[in-house]
């Protein structure tokens, strides 16, 4: 009976210390901004949508910039955004939930890539957004790609929100 314990505690160091893990290397992150202006007055609660079409990829050049090609990196992952008033009057407490979406250019892949769902009431300054685990790099292979902006408000809102996004990926390798 002992012989068959460490023979299963064997296998299981075993098992542990051998390629369970993640071989991803990251080689570099990229920093993109976008604009995204909500025009006003728009219902509470309802979701509204602000579609940024045709953004030009300049993710090649970027990844030609720190020494790569599209070639070498396996996966590129959503990292994190934030979301900020152009004026610098960042008061997003009537924002109640944020989503990102990202759509490559014939639209035949959609996939969400940054969210927020736990908005504080009295949330003051920029607004960070979550990436999620999406693998964006088929995206990131067209010359344009899409992204739609999904907003809840707790309340009506009365004026024309003019906002920047800035989000980041980070690109890996394999070992």
């Amino acid at each position: 009976m002992k012989a068959l314990y460490f023979l299963c505690l064997t296998l299981i160091l075993v098992m542990m210390s051998s390629g369970c893990g993640d071989r991803r290397t990251e080689l570099f992150s990229t920093q993109f901004e976008v604009r995204i202006d909500i025009p006003g007055p728009l219902e509470g609660i309802v979701t509204h949508g602000v579609n940024l079409e045709d953004i030009v990829n300049t993710f090649e050049l970027a990844a030609g910039q720190n020494g790569y090609s599209l070639e070498d990196i396996s996966t590129v992952n959503p990292s994190v955004a934030v979301l900020e008033n152009v004026f610098g009057l960042d008061n997003f407490s009537n924002i109640s939930r944020v989503r990102v979406f990202m759509s490559n250019e014939d639209r035949s892949i959609r996939r969400e890539i940054f969210f927020q769902e736990t908005i504080n009431l009295n949330h003051e300054g920029p607004l960070q957004l979550f990436g999620s685990l999406s693998d964006v790099k088929p995206m990131l292979e067209d010359e344009l790609y899409h992204l739609n902006f999904e907003i809840n408000f707790r309340t009506t809102t009365n004026s024309f929100l003019e906002n920047r996004l800035v989000y980041n990926f980070v690109s890996y390798g394999n070992e």
